[in-house]
């Protein structure tokens, strides 16, 4: 089975194909680490020949010094005559890069030259394992007001950190908190959102957009050789004590960059979940049964959920549109 996303074509193989792969790259420089997360039993071991990587990872993630079967080989690349044992035809590859699961035994071969990608890989190969566990993954950034989970879903470029930074600071003298800027993971049972890592990431073109913040500063003294990105704790942009580790979903906001007429619309329920589903790439999830599994999910908790789209490329300035959807999560 195949899945395209925008990124990564995953193709669904067993192990021992993922292995045959490996070894006919003769890349013997592999650097490994240890990752686990904040859920029982999801932890793993991820492989890369990119030393920068494996250092990066360290400061983000917990590292525990423990045992693992599952594993992730994240390559810079692999050429098409290293991959002609796996019998692919690339007339199917419409994507920069390719991966091949095998879902019985969370094993995981993919190309991936930057680290946002490096690090999104490790969080959706994470979520493939949890999603087995009860857990439901969003590609999502998520506040806390007054102790009501408010989620802000949407595709590539939405806008999903961009207006977790405006509501922060519109929502201000009510002391909102930070879950997530970019996934989330909600337990089935009982609707509990977990954050799979407590850092926001910042380019220094978004820092430059919030100059009251003093990110530029920030972004200097953290920026590492190699890297485009830093990767800051909340407490480190908005004070001690914004960070939370879960939370429970009140809301949702479909955020859409559309230039449309209306800044905020209430769309069908239906909407909502395929854009939520949709949203979800980077996970080597190639199983139309945990598919749909998803949907019926998201379904049950919308029917449940207030929900709205907001317009992020609306023509009312940034500072006017988000107060006016404050009032509306108020």
């Amino acid at each position: 089975m195949v899945k395209f996303e925008k990124e990564i074509t995953w193709i669904d193989a067993k192990k021992t194909t993922i292995e045959r792969i490996l070894q006919s790259t003769h890349d013997c420089n592999l650097k490994s680490i240890t990752l686990s997360f904040p859920i029982e039993g999801i932890a793993f071991r991820t492989l890369t020949n990119n030393p920068l990587f494996v250092s990066q990872a360290k400061s983000q993630f917990d590292t525990p010094d423990s045992e693992t079967n599952n594993e992730l080989v994240v390559l810079n690349e692999i050429s098409k005559s290293e991959l002609k044992c796996s019998e692919l035809n690339w007339s199917q590859v419409m994507t920069p890069h390719i991966g091949f699961y095998d879902e019985k035994s969370h094993y995981a071969l993919t190309t991936g030259k930057g680290y946002g990608l490096f690090k999104s890989l490790i969080i959706g190969f994470a979520s493939a394992i949890a999603q087995e566990r009860g857990y439901h993954p969003t590609h999502a950034s998520f506040i806390e007001l007054n102790e009501q989970g408010i989620m802000l879903t949407g595709g590539h470029k939405a806008g999903k950190t961009t207006s977790l930074m405006h509501l922060m600071l519109a929502l201000k003298e009510y002391s909102p908190k930070i879950l997530t800027d970019d996934w989330a993971l909600t337990n089935e049972n009982d609707g509990t959102v977990f954050s799979l890592e407590d850092n926001i990431s910042f380019s220094r073109t978004f820092c430059e957009e919030f100059p009251y913040l003093n990110l530029i500063s920030l972004y200097e003294k953290n920026v590492v050789d190699g890297l485009k990105k830093v990767y800051l704790h909340p407490d480190e942009v908005f004070g001690k004590g914004t960070k939370v580790k879960k939370s429970k979903i009140d809301t949702i906001v479909m955020l859409e960059p559309a230039n449309r007429t209306d800044l905020l619309e209430y769309p069908e329920r239906e909407v909502v979940v395929e854009t939520i589903l949709n949203g979800t790439y980077h996970m080597p999830d190639c199983n139309p049964h945990l598919v749909q599994k998803h949907r019926d999910f998201w379904m049950d908790i919308l029917s449940n959920t207030r929900f709205v789209s907001f317009d992020t490329r609306h023509k009312i300035p940034p500072h006017q549109s988000y107060i006016l959807l404050c009032n509306e999560l108020k």
